[in-house]
């Protein structure tokens, strides 16, 4: 008799993803999308082991037994200390990488083929503990960390040098460069951050791949009969995270809207309420707060255009989803953005920082519904045709391939 053919279990490769959650802000939602897109649609046996668990998937692990809630709250608590002391001009959007939940010791063995590393900030994974591991892995950038000083973004032209830091900076981006001495194979949702990356001292010698983050455009995508009826135009706008952090361009919001011509209305996704400097002379304002994914998609659809007024960004979500259900995009022309909205073909990009030039793209599509119709159809084309997961997954299981065959760094 010949042999019988193996299972498909045991003959797929065992991926371990990292990452500091699995939801709650963008980083972890888009693992978690990766997670479950590489799952569906390959033969990979895929896990997760994250800080905190958002879902009760069993294939999701983290930290357990007596004290480890005091010792995962004392390590996130402690990741902000050294900035603290040595009085850092941005201690919340800074990251030392000083303490690991997990050593490398151990992440080797748990018996993966390849690794995927997500955000692994607030003292997740520590720069000493990246560099030990032995498993072959491929790290997914979610923001500029990785090639800095510690900070999470930073103007670009910052980190290509290594002698561009003092004091706290320095200390970090020393230990980078004395820990990492293998490269790295990493992975980028935009082209901006390639671009980055392969600037920066640091990252100069990595194998960079740029891939996007999957999104569900089956779920993503525009419902029949979903606009209300009004006078008004619905424009929906994210204010996710923290107002007042420049890059997210808040104040940038503010400046613009007064100067829209078209009469509108704001659907603000991330807040439930206004904030206290919210100027009284904003058009009429319906604040969503944080929404599930099948809430997301109701909201889009109510929607005539979507506003994404960052300064600095990387491949933002809010963009991609609302392109998906059929919106389309404002913006400035920075970071990857550009990845995501063409501008006249499925929006508009503004000219980085130019709040005039933001109104004027709002009014140049609320205008012209044969214009703004041309858009959400071609910008719903795009979401198919390069966030689709089966796409996404493809393209990460050659980049495993790759990393198994190399060691991946």
């Amino acid at each position: 008799m010949g042999s019988q053919p193996s299972s498909r279990k045991e003959e797929s490769v065992k991926a371990l993803l990292l990452s500091h959650s699995n939801g709650g802000g963008g980083a972890g939602r888009a693992t978690d999308r990766l997670f479950n897109s590489i799952s569906e649609n390959t033969e990979i046996d895929m896990r997760m082991h994250v800080d905190f668990k958002h879902s009760q998937d069993p294939r999701v692990f983290t930290n357990s037994g007596p004290g480890s809630r005091q010792l995962r709250s004392l390590r996130i608590h402690s990741d902000g200390i050294p900035a603290l002391l040595s009085r850092h001009d941005s201690p919340h959007l800074f990251s030392p990488g000083r303490v690991s939940a997990l050593t490398a010791r151990k992440i080797d063995s748990l018996g993966a083929d390849v690794l995927n590393v997500h955000w692994i900030n607030f003292n997740y994974l520590s720069i000493e503990t990246m560099g030990k591991i032995k498993t072959p892995f491929v790290w997914t950038l979610h923001d500029m960390w990785a090639v800095t000083g510690g900070m999470h973004y930073e103007p670009d032209h910052i980190c290509t040098l290594a002698n561009n830091y003092t004091g706290i900076e320095k200390w970090v981006i020393s230990r980078k460069l004395a820990h990492w001495r293998k490269p790295f194979h990493v992975v980028t949702p935009s082209s901006w951050l390639s671009e980055v990356v392969k600037a920066s001292e640091i990252g100069s010698s990595w194998s960079v791949t740029t891939i996007p983050n999957p999104l569900d455009v089956n779920l993503y995508k525009p419902l029949e009969n979903a606009h209300a009826a009004g006078s008004r135009k619905k424009v929906i706008v994210s204010l996710g995270g923290d107002l007042s952090d420049p890059r997210k361009g808040f104040d940038l919001l503010k400046n613009a809207l007064p100067l829209v011509k078209e009469p509108i209305q704001l659907l603000v996704l991330g807040h439930d309420h206004a904030p206290t400097d919210w100027p009284r002379e904003m058009p009429p304002t319906q604040w969503l707060g944080y929404l599930n994914d099948e809430e997301l998609v109701q909201a889009y659809s109510q929607g005539d255009l979507a506003v994404v007024p960052s300064r600095q960004d990387n491949l933002p979500q809010t963009a991609t989803e609302a392109v998906a259900c059929g919106l389309p995009v404002v913006a400035f022309n920075i970071g990857g953005l550009s990845d995501i909205v063409e501008s006249g073909v499925n929006g508009y990009l503004a000219a980085a920082g130019d709040a005039q030039d933001l109104a004027h793209g709002i009014d140049l599509i609320l205008s012209d519904h044969q214009l703004s119709a041309q858009m959400g159809f071609n910008g719903r084309q795009r979401a198919k045709t390069k966030w689709s997961p089966k796409i996404i997954a493809k393209q990460y299981k050659e980049v495993f391939n790759a990393a198994r065959t190399t060691g991946g760094h």
